[in-house]
């Protein structure tokens, strides 16, 4: 299948742009969650985390992060406005581009955002592009994606893949359930979530992933791997699923 061509301009992060009160609100979401996840996310984000030019205190500058991501792993991230519809979005990946929003929520909505922000996407998933596998599984992910942009059933499945592996993914580490996903990783209520008795977490499989609707609110039902490369090995079967 052939690349779409996309005729619309990508933003600038425009750095100076960004208010003490955008900086604050950074600042309060990343120490929030840096409480929790130093418990409860993979060793792998921590790990990734540190690698990456990421304060504390401060929105990160995308071309800083740029210029390490290169040379770590080959990916950059890509500036975007908000939510891109799905055949974009799987293109960029296919460039090895991570879009990342440029806005930051307002501090009326510091504990949650229904729109996707820079500290969702660039804190909850930038991390594991340093992880060989999963940013293997990440390019091989939109390598399957992109052959079926014209077949909205198997849209709906792969959008089933995302939700439950970069953004509600657990992993089994020294048989504790970790979170890798980046919606949970920066949402202290998921995080609350995931630790509740009350929520399933289930082995992941393929083929019930694909088969498992869901919806945006708290999730009942997580999928724990025991590593990143189940991920990228279950991409073989993936097409014969769809």
């Amino acid at each position: 299948m052939e690349s779409t061509i996309f005729t619309c301009d990508y933003p600038t992060q425009d750095y100076a742009s960004y208010t003490q009160t955008d900086h604050k609100v950074w600042a309060t979401l990343y120490n929030r969650q840096m409480e929790s996840i130093a418990k409860n996310a993979s060793a792998a984000f921590r790990k990734g985390l540190a690698k990456l030019p990421i304060s504390a205190d401060r929105i990160p500058d995308i071309d800083v992060i740029n210029i390490s991501l290169m040379e770590i792993c080959g990916w950059q991230l890509q500036p975007v406005h908000g939510l891109i519809p799905i055949d974009e979005f799987l293109i960029l990946l296919n460039e090895r581009k991570f879009p990342v929003t440029i806005s930051i929520r307002k501090p009326e909505n510091i504990s949650y955002s229904e729109s996707p922000d820079i500290f969702h996407d660039l804190f909850g998933h930038v991390a594991f592009l340093t992880i060989p596998e999963f940013a293997d599984f990440t390019y091989e992910f939109s390598c399957k994606g992109i052959k079926f942009l014209d077949n909205p059933e198997a849209l709906e499945k792969i959008s089933r893949l995302y939700w439950y592996t970069f953004e509600m993914g657990l992993i089994r580490e020294h048989n504790k359930m970790k979170i890798y996903g980046g919606a949970i990783m920066t949402s202290a209520t998921e995080i609350e979530n995931v630790q509740s008795d009350k929520t399933i977490k289930t082995p992941f499989s393929l083929e019930t992933v694909l088969s498992t609707g869901f919806d945006l609110e708290l999730q009942s039902c997580y999928f724990y791997i025991e590593s990143f490369d189940q991920l990228l090995n279950c991409l073989d079967e993936f097409e014969n699923l769809i």
